[in-house]
């Protein structure tokens, strides 16, 4: 089978696109999934035109996500498929609240300007296996497996190819029910996105 890169993310982080077009330069997949449902991108191109006129916080949530851009950016260039895989039932929950999120009003999405203490977090989890148990507990189970699924499939269908799947850190926890967890048979490497770290 082919080889598998979980890229984790903090979503929403203003600086991460350019640092991930770079790491898939530097990884060179000839595959990319992303945590990204068609639903959750047709809702946001639909709504393209209120982006300058709601604040800073709400428009980056109505932006396409920079995992998807970054990854569809590469994939244009070099001839590699971009699949959007998360479960449009899922997006179709999470976006259920955008009237009020469009008024300004949903606290979730102020500006949140502690980009490295999401970063700090996320490799605590991955580091320490009972900080990553108890922050995996959120996640859900269906959803997990979903994504891990139609992963796997896409690699029996494609066994010589790179696949790398980008998504939020939370995912590539290793800890039970986790995507990571799901796919921990296959051996997958996973990468944390640091758009602070000087490191090449």
């Amino acid at each position: 089978m082919g080889e598998l890169i979980l890229v984790g993310t903090v979503h929403r982080d203003p600086e991460g696109y350019h640092p991930l077009l770079e790491l898939l330069r530097r990884e060179a997949p000839r595959l990319i999934t992303v945590e990204v449902s068609p639903y959750a991108l047709s809702f946001r191109l639909k709504r393209k035109e209120l982006l300058e006129k709601v604040p800073g916080s709400v428009a980056r949530f109505l932006e396409i996500p920079y995992e998807f851009r970054a990854a569809k950016d590469y994939g244009s260039k070099n001839g590699v498929p971009v699949l959007p895989i998360d479960l449009c039932t899922v997006s179709k929950r999470l976006l259920r609240e955008s009237g009020r999120l469009l008024k300004g009003t949903h606290s979730s999405f102020k500006d949140d300007p502690s980009w490295g203490g999401h970063l700090s977090l996320a490799r605590r989890c991955w580091e320490d296996p009972s900080l990553g148990r108890l922050f995996a507990k959120g996640l859900l189970p269906k959803r997990e497996r979903a994504l891990a699924f139609r992963i796997r499939k896409l690699l029996l269908r494609h066994p010589r190819k790179r696949l790398l799947h980008i998504g939020g850190w939370m995912h590539m926890i290793d800890a039970p029910y986790t995507l990571f967890w799901f796919l921990r048979d296959l051996a997958p490497r996973r990468l944390l996105l640091d758009p602070r770290d000087p490191s090449p």
